[in-house]
């Protein structure tokens, strides 16, 4: 594989046409209301059909690291890049990259809101809107 992102599972579509317009998609358990942390193809707890909504995009930072030497060259420009593990409004933790000039001013507790038109197929976020 080359330095070309392989399109998303179909069960994924969702997430990653969201993240492209700027709109964080999470999918939710109409039986049991558990929000899962990724796209699945059916619910962890209860094995229902999961459906798609569009979240708020806001929640707290839970942990960070920051990575300055990227481990392929296509993600050089974006160096130092700021990873985080995200608890988000609706109940899930997620795992993305914060984006923006202050991203090296992310710590534990921080509130993020999605960001849109990122440099990642997969949702981003950004410091504020707490």
């Amino acid at each position: 594989m080359g330095s070309e992102a392989r399109p998303p599972e179909p069960h994924a579509a969702p997430l990653v046409e969201g993240a492209r317009a700027g709109v964080l998609m999470l999918q939710r358990c109409p039986r049991c209301g558990h929000v899962p942390s990724y796209p699945r193809i059916a619910c962890p707890r209860c094995l229902a059909e999961l459906e798609w909504f569009r979240a708020s995009g806001r929640g707290a930072v839970q942990a960070v690291a920051v990575i300055r030497r990227p481990h392929h060259e296509r993600f050089t420009e974006h160096v130092p890049i700021v990873m985080a593990t995200i608890e988000l409004e609706e109940g899930a933790q997620v795992v993305s990259t914060i984006v923006g000039e202050d991203r090296l001013d992310t710590a534990v507790g921080s509130a993020v809101v999605s960001a849109g038109g990122g440099w990642s197929s997969l949702p981003q976020f950004r410091l504020g809107g707490g």
